[in-house]
Order: C-alpha cells, then structure tokens, then sequence
C-alpha cells in the first residue's frame, strides 16, 4: 500500500472520527433530576411526548394536535392547569405509598432545541420559563415535557418509580440525584415494563451505640487491673 493510499486512508478516518464527535447524542426518554434538602425535595422530569399517554395515561391529543400551529405559551397555561393531575399519575411512591407534591410548573420544549437540563436550577428553569415561539407544526416525537414538583414532610426520602405495566415497550431513563444542589451522581438504564427503580439513594442508618459502650467497659476494666498490677501507679493510704 503506497503513502499516498494510506494519506487517504488516515482522512478518511479522521473525517468519520470528527462526525461523530459531532452528532448530538440521543437523550434519554424519561429523565429525573431530583434534589433533597432539609427543608424538601425536588423531582423534576423531562418526558418525550410519546411517552404522555403510555406512561402517564395523558393523551397528548387534549393538549394540541399535530396537524395545527403549536403556541407554546398556550400550550404551557393548559399544562399548568393540569399538573395537579400529572403527579398521581406519575405513579412516584415512598415506602410507605404515594405522597402529595406542588407542582412547579410545565412546559413543552423541542428537541432539536433542548434547553439546559443538568442542575436542579436549570430544571427549575426548564419547567418554568417559555422560551420558544410558535410553530408551524411539531409532531409528538419532536417535543418533550418538563415538569417540577416539590415534596414536604417526613418519608419524602425515600424515593420509587415504577414503569407502568401496560406500557407498550422499555424506556431508557436517566436519574441525576443531587443533595443540596451537590451532585452525587447519576444513573441510567433501560426500564422494562413493571419494573421500578429508586429515585433517591437509601438514608444511611444511625449506627448502633452498644458497641461503643462495650469498648469503653472493656477499656474501663483493662485500665484498672493494669492499675493494679502496676506498684508504682497504686494509691498509698497514709
């Protein structure tokens, strides 16, 4: 093989390497930031609006159609007033069952034109602010949901969601957990129907204080026989 094939050979191959590079990755259909804290804790949520109806049982048909012009700042007050009802149909769960949320908000973006959606802070953006103008037509697979909820009392740390059942096909979902707005890492894999997956990370349990107490009596005890066996260390009674 002559020099001049190889050359070809070796911009061929950096050609391919640079398009990929540059492809946007595929986002994930079901995406979870959730963000705990003293005071609450935050779920928010980025949805293809495919998945509307098999998932959340929301036909995306009451919303808007396909066929006419999508005004995204009417399409988000009719989300908002139905938010309420999105939350119990979310099917998010603690241990001890389904627990009552408010919801920050919901609105529809593109997906070609993503808005940022890393940090509970951008989440809480995305779900709240319209940034995109009307639209001749956008098809369902062209569009996803952003939504935020916000969780208070005692149990809310303890996390659950489960893909419902019925739903046609696996979904890939990607759950961010922060703690305070500090990342503690992120997790992504394909869902089956009926399978669940945890959304906040366990709280770890108080450890147990009898082991303690056993080292200072068994410390206790050798300290006062090496007293004893220790002249120099006794107590002379005058």
């Amino acid at each position: 093989m002559d020099r001049t094939c190889l050359a070809f050979l070796r911009i061929l191959w950096l050609a391919c390497a640079l398009t990929l590079a540059t492809l946007p990755l595929r986002a994930a259909d079901v995406t979870f930031i959730v963000n705990e804290n003293r005071m609450a804790t935050t779920v928010y949520l980025r949805i293809n609006a495919v998945l509307l109806e098999p998932v959340f049982g929301m036909p995306p048909d009451h919303l808007w159609s396909e066929t006419e012009a999508l005004d995204y700042a009417a399409l988000k007050a009719r989300l908002d007033a139905r938010a309420p009802e999105l939350w119990p149909q979310l099917g998010i769960e603690t241990g001890q069952g389904a627990v009552p949320a408010t919801p920050m908000g919901m609105v529809m973006h593109p997906r070609a034109r993503p808005v940022p959606f890393d940090t509970p802070l951008a989440a809480s953006i995305a779900a709240a602010v319209c940034v995109t103008p009307t639209e001749p037509v956008a098809a369902r697979p062209a569009l996803d949901l952003y939504a935020g909820f916000v969780l208070r009392g005692e149990g809310v740390s303890d996390l659950h969601w489960a893909l419902d059942a019925e739903a046609p096909a696996p979904v890939t979902v990607r759950i961010d957990r922060f703690d305070a707005g500090k990342p503690l890492g992120a997790q992504e894999l394909v869902l089956a129907p009926g399978q669940q997956v945890a959304l906040t990370e366990a709280a770890p349990e108080d450890p147990p204080l009898w082991p303690w107490g056993l080292g200072a009596g068994a410390l206790a005890l050798s300290l006062g026989w090496w007293i004893r066996r220790s002249p120099a260390l006794r107590i002379s009674r005058p």
